[in-house]
């Protein structure tokens, strides 16, 4: 099975992506006085592989006949690079008729190619010596010839514009094209007109969520700092050294903390109020300490001589249901 090494959705002004697919199926042949003919397949279809770009990760399928609009469309000038670099010579181009596409049902290519030519050589002795493991393909997506789900983590590409195919050495790295270096950086591609309004959806979605988590993360800050003032401690120190206070959990209106260094080994919980900008105002009410509970899970019976654990385990059961009737009417923090 073609596997998808580490991609980026590049170049995202011209709304170009790039796929990457190790070798399967490939062959450099000698053809004498025609040449040298590279043989393989680009792109597999029907086959879900993972991609990350800087809005998460997502699982992709390209479906079969995705390629068929290119492959019919005469005028479509498709060549053949390495590394993508189309700023290069091309290796091989359709329209010349040294480059020839196929969809058997995955994308096949194949190229003849000049050996007179020092990169055509380079390339062959690349691939023979098993330096260059991949090919690839740069391609854009007609809007609405692709279906995200609803959670944007699945995504089906019906249709594509093939624009070049590769020989690469591996796929591009997620951390370097393929992720947003600076708040203009998103701004500029937020104004990108290629975008589908799908893809701006998800850009949405993940932005939400990535809001939502520095929101979080920020109000757990400013409960750790409002109640180390209240409590007359320093918030949790990296080197642990001196009383502290330490933000166990937190939900949208109560705080559990524990204190370090002061000789208090129980957990307690007080509400709070948060508003719009994140500033917090504690409860004036006196905090209620936290009783722990431990969960019990009993195992399953046993026969022959450990029959007798069975009945320890029910008498075990029973006493901790009666428990936690008891403190059922307390704050509990369930620790499994």
């Amino acid at each position: 099975m073609a596997t998808l090494d580490t991609t980026a959705r590049t170049a995202a002004v011209r709304g170009v992506q790039h796929r990457s697919f190790e070798f399967r199926d490939f062959e450099f042949r000698d053809e004498g006085n025609k040449g040298f003919t590279f043989d393989g397949v680009a792109s597999v279809v029907d086959t879900p592989y993972e991609v990350r770009d800087q809005w998460g990760s997502f699982t992709e399928t390209i479906a079969a006949g995705a390629f068929n609009k290119t492959l019919k469309d005469s005028k479509a000038d498709v060549a053949l690079f390495v590394n993508h670099d189309t700023r290069a010579l091309p290796l091989a181009t359709r329209l010349d008729g040294s480059l020839r596409l196929a969809a058997d049902p995955h994308l096949r290519v194949t190229a003849t190619l000049n050996p007179a030519r020092p990169s055509v050589q380079e390339v062959r002795h690349a691939v023979n010596d098993g330096q260059a493991r991949q090919m690839s393909i740069g391609f854009s997506v007609p809007e609405k010839r692709d279906e995200w789900s609803g959670d944007f983590s699945t995504r089906v590409i019906r249709e594509v514009n093939l624009a070049e195919t590769s020989i690469v050495w591996r796929g591009a790295s997620p951390t370097t094209s393929g992720s947003m270096r600076s708040y203009n950086e998103l701004l500029r591609s937020l104004n990108d007109a290629s975008l589908t309004r799908d893809e701006y959806r998800r850009i949405a979605a993940h932005m939400q969520h990535r809001f939502a988590d520095l929101f979080d993360n920020m109000i757990e800050d400013r409960l750790r700092d409002e109640l180390a003032e209240l409590l007359g401690l320093e918030g949790m120190s990296m080197d642990g050294e001196g009383p502290s206070v330490c933000v166990v959990d937190h939900t949208d209106n109560v705080v559990i903390y524990c204190c370090y260094g002061t000789g208090d080994d129980d957990m307690y919980q007080l509400s709070y109020e948060a508003d719009a900008d994140g500033n917090i105002t504690l409860s004036s009410d006196a905090p209620i300490v936290v009783q722990p509970v431990t969960s019990y899970v009993p195992e399953p019976p046993e026969t022959g001589d450990m029959a007798m654990r069975s009945d320890i385990t029910e008498r075990d059961r029973d006493s901790f249901a009666r428990l936690d009737l008891l403190i059922a009417d307390k704050p509990r923090l369930l620790l499994v």
